[in-house]
């Protein structure tokens, strides 16, 4: 090679390495002088965090500055696509934090999401999207359990029975403050029932009290049953029913109010005989409870009937007439006594000629409802 060719050579790689310079230059210098991207920020400078309840139920509260985020990433820009999707990926910022109940010195971390696609493509960067803060400015509250003074009323019978909340708070704060039962009707014996405190947890913070639970169980154990069973009937009661039953048809059949026998047959005949009418003798019949059947239809859980034959007279007319009296309703009390109402003997009877008719009015024609079992021990 000679001189001329070599110098030629040396000449392209130098201005090969100068035209490499030029290009780094020139890179380095655009990036020197070039205006900087204004859509790269610390977010956590646009989120004021604020703190709300009491100690240790504490909340973190955040806001976002949407306007003064805006503000600053438009910066200069003009193109309206572009700031149509910055306001889009500022509109899809959410915040969340660990905010369960709080004291003061709590550390909360607060999370910052949004569409980081969407940001990507108009160059919007956030720094600082997941930061700490320091817990403070909570005060102190009352701790109390708000059912301490709540009284739940059960009344009725199982499985009907209902409840009601009574508030015994004098407190000013408090004693205004409403509960609701769930499922408060329709209650059985055993049965565990919710009461729920409807205040909320801000507004008892307004108030300055902490509650232990807005709701509390209560077990349903004390509240009177209807009879469900024959064994849980009480004789002795039974026996003293039946006496007042035997007392009841004599003074009836002794009133002047009315004939007897014309009660027992509707005939009129006996209202133009003698009205002196006794009784002879009054035997006692049976005894039978009725318990309703499941999900059968009648207007009564249980009946007891005691039927007597008495045999009585009106001095012209000697004869039997059968007697049924209707006891509905037995209940066990809650201290697991048995009752059943038998005031007012004189409205709780029929009477018939016929022992069979009497006992088909009475019995008979509540057996597609009731199940019927017969009572011993009363005789």
């Amino acid at each position: 090679m000679n001189n001329n060719t070599k110098k030629k050579v040396i000449n392209i790689k130098v201005i090969i390495i100068l035209a490499v310079l030029i290009v780094a230059i020139v890179f380095v210098l655009t990036k020197c002088f070039a205006p900087k991207s204004n859509r790269t920020v610390n977010i956590s400078d646009y989120i004021e965090v604020s703190y709300s309840g009491l100690q240790s139920r504490g909340k973190a509260i955040c806001e976002v500055d949407t306007d003064k985020l805006y503000l600053q990433l438009a910066g200069e820009e003009k193109n309206t696509e572009v700031l149509t999707k910055l306001r889009a990926v500022i509109d899809s910022i959410t915040v969340e934090t660990n905010d369960g109940n709080l004291s003061n010195g709590d550390s909360v971390v607060i999370t910052v999401s949004y569409d980081k696609e969407a940001a990507k493509k108009i160059n919007c960067d956030f720094n600082k999207s997941k930061y700490s803060a320091k817990v403070s400015g909570l005060g102190d509250g009352k701790m109390i359990d708000i059912f301490e003074n709540i009284e739940v009323i059960v009344a009725g019978i199982s499985p009907e029975a209902y409840a009601n909340v009574s508030n015994k708070w004098t407190e000013d704060d408090l004693k205004n403050l409403s509960f609701t039962i769930q499922n408060s009707s329709n209650i059985s014996k055993g049965d565990v029932i919710t009461v729920t405190c409807n205040a909320s947890e801000d507004e008892m913070t307004q108030r300055g009290y902490i509650l232990s639970s807005y709701t509390k169980e209560y077990k349903v154990d004390k509240v009177n049953c209807y009879l469900t069973d024959i064994s849980q009937i009480d004789t002795v009661l039974l026996k003293t029913i039946k006496t007042e039953a035997i007392e009841t048809i004599k003074s009836e059949t002794e009133s002047l109010k009315f004939r007897m026998f014309y009660k027992a047959t509707n005939d009129s005949t006996y209202l133009f005989q003698y009205n002196n009418e006794y009784v002879n003798s009054t035997e006692f019949v049976k005894a039978v409870y009725l318990s309703k059947k499941v999900n059968a239809e009648g207007t009564s859980n249980n009946y007891i009937y005691l039927l007597f034959k008495a045999n009585i007279s009106n001095g012209s007319t000697t004869a039997d007439i059968y007697f049924a009296f209707e006891y509905p309703d037995g209940i066990i009390t809650n201290d697991e006594t048995f009752i059943i109402a038998h005031n007012n003997e004189s409205t709780r009877y029929i009477c018939g000629m016929n022992y069979d008719d009497i006992y088909s009015r009475v019995v008979g024609s509540k057996e597609i409802s009731y199940t019927v079992t017969e009572i011993n021990g009363i005789n």
